[in-house]
């Protein structure tokens, strides 16, 4: 039967998948372990002035749609972040301790981010020894306290991470959807992050240069085209 060879090989890639899927769960579960302190920190030991201040901007936020008198705040003020802590609030708000709450749910939230873009940059570059590097250097380094208190920092690593693993989709397959994806992370991270602009232009620069090296990107459809030139005006949006 000609079919079972091909069967036999997917079948195989797909445990090995699993298996690095299970280790890296297994790897992820040990250092929420090892991070509990930092991840569910006492109220009297939050260090900064920055972490509670997003909270209280998104109580704001979601305080001022209740009462139907939209606010959205300034450029300035990492609206993303603002936003992220305004639903993350939402379910607490009752709750006499949700200060403590919801700055306890934003510490997993952007831990857990930082290990599923490592994750699927590992998977992109098929090394699973790369996740498992890049996860003992997350544990050990000291960088990453402020990264996890001050919710701006982790959003534009995770968004950075998640818009190169998009680009090299796109340089792999040269399917459209990937570029839809780099740009709406792109966009993301501006949002977050005056900086992210440039890694709006070095993003579409590097999906220029795909599209340059693969002709056919150009010469396939007017559609195609156009939803290259459609995805790529989302950040400016």
């Amino acid at each position: 039967l000609p079919w079972l060879p091909p069967l036999g090989s997917w079948v195989k890639a797909a445990l090995a998948r699993r298996h690095d899927t299970v280790g890296f769960a297994g790897l992820y579960v040990l250092s929420v372990t090892l991070s509990f302190e930092l991840l569910f920190p006492q109220p009297d030991t939050v260090n900064g002035v920055d972490y509670p201040n997003f909270i209280y901007s998104g109580q704001l936020i979601l305080n001022a749609l209740s009462e139907s008198r939209p606010y959205f705040p300034s450029y300035s003020e990492y609206p993303l972040a603002d936003l992220m802590y305004a639903l993350l609030y939402a379910p607490v708000r009752s709750n006499p301790y949700w200060l403590t709450l919801t700055g306890w749910i934003g510490r997993v939230i952007m831990f857990s981010g930082l290990w599923v873009t490592i994750y699927l940059l590992a998977r992109r570059f098929d090394r699973p020894w790369l996740g498992v590097l890049l996860g003992i250097l997350l544990l050990t380094t000291p960088a990453l306290e402020p990264l996890i208190s001050e919710a701006p920092y982790a959003l534009f690593a995770c968004l950075s991470a998640l818009t190169l693993w998009q680009v090299l989709g796109f340089r792999e397959s040269g399917k459209v959807r990937y570029v839809w994806g780099t740009s709406l992370l792109a966009g993301l991270a501006a949002l977050d992050r005056t900086d992210g602009f440039l890694l709006c232009l070095t993003a579409l620069v590097a999906v220029a240069g795909t599209v340059l090296r693969r002709h056919h990107l150009l010469a396939s459809s007017k559609r195609g085209v156009t939803h290259l030139i459609a995805a790529a005006l989302i950040p400016m949006v």
